[in-house]
């Protein structure tokens, strides 16, 4: 008896209780590489997926394995550990599959020795006659003794994770929040001829670029709470030290915003407080989300821009290179909500949303103004743009989209909207001198042919008209448009080159428009803004960014110098 009964326990193969259990010796190496800032829930999450994994694959019939079949020479064997002492477990797919020509380890073996031990302790417990005989338990004795050392590494295994569990329930941060954060230096300088000017404006009358380099950081800190853990609430503290001044001189010596840095499209001065504070949850069955937003909002944060440089701390170095700027028509406070539902399998999501931009001191919802001395514009009364966007996914490597903006520029609410998204020419810029509205249309796409090549562009439209005493009569178009080239991967990996080739906002008409106090003229000429850089990613946390950028006619005036600008960018995450 002894002698049959260890041909059958040897003739087991591979067991699905040992595969189980030698994931906790994988959980356990991936629990020991985690940093500080792994959340205690991904490891309840292994601990949760190791008991199922225990759990997976129980038979009870030799005959629900598909891959064992009555001519195979181990049949009867499995037969009666199934039958007889129901300790035999398939691997975990489906249907159950037991792989029997799969060599197997002595870790796996001692683990389905232990299953049969905790089966063979139950029917004795039970008092189950006939299924286990002396001679059963003596070898069963024995086996276990012989791999003593493999099953306490196993025990061992678990209770180590489980030590580590607690470890990292004393010390979590919080239970619901993650802390993640970014800190960005970077040095820029210009250099050319006189500082560009309007059409309009006497050349030379800003001065000559002159020692015109900067150096600036930004420091973010985001707190990502979930509740649910499918929301998210999202708060950024944001600190930076560059103070823009008038238009971009500040910071690149030429008086053309579309050179400003990518990472810092509102100045801070210095001083850290909310940057952002968004509420997102998803509804209709995971399909939609609903967007609420606080405060620091963008039509961006809505929606996918398919630019393949959308990141101001990885992507362009300018702030035109990184999507289209009409997603940048609200800079300031962004105050409101949104809506967006994915179809036919993810592959097409529509987005619908308003966002306010209210006085700096009252939010959305109005101080003391100079014509408004009540305050009582309010939500729907401030500058605001109200959006809607269609995505497609036509292929897993396509993208395309369409984004409509109902744009209305109040200064008298306490912010106006830049129609030319802060990168703009000064005529552009000059449309929110009075009340006005406009109707912003886009087009945008993203093309991955090859694993080491994006294609992505876009072109916007905007059509403004004044409607206040300050501008009355006041009408004009304003176009941009640009192509995005990224090689990821080139040269390192995660390191990337970047080319962005285009058209800042530039007026193609205009009636009646003003630009810093002279009549500006009926079009501007079209600027050209040309971007080569290349991230270079030395470790997950750190990237070096330097990079050159060119423009041509800056201000959509062709009378002015070309200004080049150097950029280099580091960035740390944490």
């Amino acid at each position: 008896m002894s002698k049959k009964f260890m041909f059958k326990l040897l003739a087991t193969g591979s067991l699905a209780m040992g595969v189980s259990l030698a994931m906790a010796g994988e959980a356990q190496a991936q629990i020991t590489t985690q940093n500080s800032r792994e959340s205690i829930n991904q490891v309840r999450e292994y601990i949760r997926e190791l008991k199922e994994d225990n759990e997976l694959g129980q038979v009870t019939s030799v005959s629900e394995f598909v891959d064992v079949k009555p001519t195979d020479w181990a049949f009867l064997a499995l037969q009666s550990l199934v039958e007889r002492y129901g300790c035999i477990v398939g691997l975990p797919t489906n249907p159950p599959t037991y792989q029997g020509r799969r060599a197997t380890t002595r870790y796996e073996f001692a683990a389905g020795l232990n299953a049969c031990l905790d089966r063979i302790n139950e029917l004795i417990a039970a008092s189950v006659e006939n299924l286990v005989t002396k001679e059963d338990l003596k070898l069963l004795q024995r086996l276990q003794e012989e791999f003593a050392a493999e099953l306490a590494l196993l025990r061992g295994r678990v209770d180590t994770l489980e030590a580590r569990t607690a470890t990292l329930e004393a010390q979590q941060f919080s239970t619901t929040t993650k802390l993640s954060g970014q800190v960005i230096l970077a040095a820029q300088g210009a250099f050319g001829g006189n500082q560009a000017v309007p059409k309009g404006v006497p050349q030379g009358a800003f001065g000559n670029i002159q020692d015109a380099t900067t150096f600036g950081y930004r420091v973010n800190l985001n707190f990502n709470t979930s509740f649910t853990g499918k929301d998210l609430l999202l708060t950024t503290i944001q600190m930076d030290d560059v103070t823009l001044g008038a238009g971009a001189a500040g910071v690149t010596g030429t008086n053309n915003s579309a050179l400003g840095y990518s990472f810092l499209n509102r100045a801070g001065g210095g001083v850290a407080g909310l940057w952002y504070l968004s509420y997102t949850f998803p509804v209709l069955a995971d399909k939609g989300s609903i967007y609420i937003t606080g405060y620091g909002g963008g039509v961006n944060d809505y929606v996918d821009t398919l630019s393949p440089l959308n990141d101001d701390g990885q992507g362009a170095l300018s702030g035109f290179g990184l999507r289209n700027p009409l997603y940048n028509q609200n800079l300031a406070l962004g105050v409101g909500a949104g809506f967006n539902y994915n179809f036919l399998d993810d592959k097409l999501n529509f987005a619908i949303g308003y966002l306010a931009n209210g006085n700096a001191g009252g939010g959305a919802f109005g101080t003391v103004g100079t014509v408004n001395p009540a305050g009582t514009e309010g939500l729907f009364g401030s500058s605001f743009n109200a959006f809607v966007q269609l995505t497609g996914y036509p292929t897993d490597n396509l993208g395309l989209s369409v984004l409509y903006i109902r744009s209305g520029s109040d200064p008298d609410s306490g912010l106006a909207i830049n129609y030319g998204g802060g990168v703009g020419t000064a005529a552009v810029d000059a449309v929110n001198v009075g009340t006005s509205q406009a109707d912003n249309v886009g087009f945008q796409f993203k093309w991955q042919p090859l694993k080491n090549f994006i294609l992505g562009g876009w072109f916007g439209a905007t059509w403004f008209a004044g409607v206040s005493a300050a501008n009355a009569g006041t009408s004009g178009t304003a176009l941009n448009y640009a192509l995005v080239f990224a090689f990821p991967d080139v040269g390192t990996k995660g390191s990337q080159a970047q080319i962005v080739v285009g058209a800042p906002p530039y007026l193609t008409n205009s009636t009646g428009l003003v630009a810093n106090g002279l009549t500006a003229a009926a079009a501007d000429d079209v600027p050209i803004l040309v971007e080569g850089s290349y991230r270079f990613k030395f470790t997950e946390y750190l990237s070096i960014t330097p990079g050159i950028i060119a423009i041509f006619s800056p201000e959509g005036n062709s009378a002015n110098s070309t200004v080049l600008v150097g950029v280099i960018r580091s960035t740390f995450s944490f």
